[in-house]
């Protein structure tokens, strides 16, 4: 099993990689985009966390409730909230973008 460092490198490997979220591209977007983003899906996993731990495990309702999340995701429609872990790393690797992007003046 990977370790969440592994897995959020790997996503922002492909997040560049497949998606072109390069530097170059990044440097398009404001770094507080990126928090934003990141937060979102954080939010959405605090989502997914907390029904399980309150024993609540209807997929429906918790989907819908983790795309309630995205509301104040700064990048349009493209809010896909998945499993918890998932979302974690997304989160992971648009920090790592935020970092980057910060650095990058």
């Amino acid at each position: 099993m990977k370790t969440g460092i592994e897995l959020i490198a790997e996503e922002r490997k492909r997040q560049i990689e497949v998606e072109g979220y390069s530097a170059q591209h990044d440097s398009q977007h404001n770094a507080s985009e990126f928090v934003y983003a990141a937060i979102s899906y954080v939010e959405s996993a605090k989502v997914g966390v907390n029904c399980i731990e309150i024993g609540n495990t209807n997929e429906t309702e918790i989907m819908l409730r983790k795309v309630e999340m995205g509301k104040n995701y700064p990048f349009g429609w493209d809010f896909k909230p998945s499993t918890n872990v998932r979302d974690l790393v997304k989160a992971g690797a648009l920090i790592a973008a935020a970092i980057d992007r910060l650095q990058m003046g």
